[in-house]
């Protein structure tokens, strides 16, 4: 009976001896990363070494550590300058566990006389592994080891400093004076998505979109007019461990543009200029449509300010423009070579566009059935779309006062667009 005690006892110590030798000299792996060790951990100096699944006799060993932050395969490649083996065990709940567990469960093992072997196996998302690098030499020696291969991606306290700093490409309206924001794509096993925030009225910053690594790097904020006011944005990357990164500190400013009549059939301009990359000029662009804009002159960075003194006679648009940065790493860019403002024309000053937005009025809201829509001003056309940004009802009024039945629309949040002189306006709608 002591003697089965005594050898009971002795595979608990070698058991405790393994998780304390594979968490007293860990390091720590990732994907993509080569580690080159020439000082392995002398498992034991004398006798047949420690067994570890399919090695028998491990003298020295390395262990390292790290958890997976996706679901796949890995394939793990050791070379060493003397005959080695690889083995790997998990998948472990967490750290403490990672630390405190018996070496059991093993999931791949190799050991073949040469110098270079390898394993394959599969990761779960979140869970913790060790690989273990043994030799069966007491004489020094070396081994570089990486991932060769496989889906998966394994590292362990490491996915933030794999980001780059969080930024902003730059922000331009679309031909619904939608504005859109570009952000700069990431090229990083660790990169999962980022959180775009707008500035608000009380000048701090409210999240608006959560764009996702794989999706188009734009967002498109319907709930904004460009012809109404400046919008501001900022950016935050997260990794795949759901780590943030420092909120970009460069907000990007979008260009608002203004007009009145001067004398005669003068159009004065002012504008708020283009904030969060550097440029040295301004374009000025003047068209009987906006399909059909003409560059009429160039400005200084630092104009707000400019009198068109011969305009052609009739309608006439404007707008500015900045040049676009040449260091963006958007994937969603389409060949644009301009940051352009919103437009304003050379007609429909009797009211201006705050009184236009003001007088707007949605009722009921929340709606059910209909909803009534007044406003100062006959609107051309008016376009309710979910959040999506998808078309749900289109109507085209002949009077100040419209009512849309909506009984057909799900219950949620809706915008409602009304195009008045050319000039796009919104409500936020809720329908029960």
């Amino acid at each position: 009976m002591k003697r089965l005690l005594l050898i009971f006892g002795l595979i608990i110590l070698v058991s405790v001896l393994k998780s304390q030798v594979q968490c007293t000299y860990s390091l720590t792996f990732c994907t993509g990363n080569t580690y080159n060790d020439t000082t392995f951990i002398a498992g034991t100096s004398t006798g047949a070494g420690i067994s570890y699944g399919c090695i028998s006799s491990a003298y020295r060993s390395r262990f390292l550590i790290s958890q997976a932050q996706n679901s796949g395969s890995v394939t793990i490649k050791a070379t060493g300058s003397s005959n080695l083996d690889i083995i790997s065990w998990g998948p472990y709940e967490s750290t403490n566990e990672l630390c405190t567990m018996p070496l059991n469960n093993i999931l791949a093992c190799s050991s073949t006389p040469s110098l270079t072997d390898s394993i394959s196996f599969n990761i779960t998302k979140g869970k913790y592994y060790i690989i273990g690098v043994t030799t069966n030499t007491m004489v020094t020696s070396s081994f570089t080891l990486s991932q060769s291969s496989g889906n998966g991606i394994l590292c362990y306290n490491a996915c933030s400093k794999s980001l780059p700093s969080s930024s902003i490409c730059y922000v331009s309206p679309d031909t619904l004076m939608n504005q859109v924001v570009y952000i700069n794509s990431v090229n990083s096993s660790f990169y999962k998505g980022a959180i775009l925030y707008r500035q608000n009225v009380s000048s701090t910053y409210d999240s608006v979109a959560y764009i996702p690594n794989g999706q188009p790097d734009k967002f498109v904020d319907t709930i904004t007019n460009a012809n109404q006011q400046s919008y501001q944005y900022k950016i935050v990357y997260i990794d795949s461990c759901d780590n943030r990164n420092k909120i970009s500190t460069t907000a990007h400013r979008s260009i608002f543009l203004q007009s009145s009549l001067g004398t005669g059939n003068q159009v004065n301009l002012s504008w708020v200029t283009y904030a969060g990359i550097a440029y040295t000029t301004q374009y000025i662009y003047r068209g009987t449509s906006l399909a059909n804009m003409q560059l009429i002159n160039t400005v200084s960075n630092s104009t707000t300010a400019y009198t068109d003194l011969n305009p052609p006679p009739g309608l006439n648009y404007y707008r500015i423009a900045i040049p676009t940065p040449t260091n963006c790493t958007n994937n969603a860019l389409t060949g644009d070579t301009l940051i352009m403002s919103n437009y304003r024309t050379n007609q429909y000053v009797g009211i201006n566009e705050l009184e236009i937005q003001s007088s707007i009025i949605v009722s009921p809201n929340p709606a059910k059935d209909i909803v009534k829509i007044n406003s100062v001003l006959i609107p051309t056309l008016i376009t309710i779309t979910d959040i999506t940004g998808k078309s749900v009802s289109k109507v085209t009024p002949n009077s100040k006062e419209v009512t849309i039945p909506i009984e057909n629309l799900s219950a949620g949040v809706y915008v409602i667009n009304l195009s008045i002189n050319n000039n796009s306006y919104f409500k936020k709608l809720v329908v029960q």
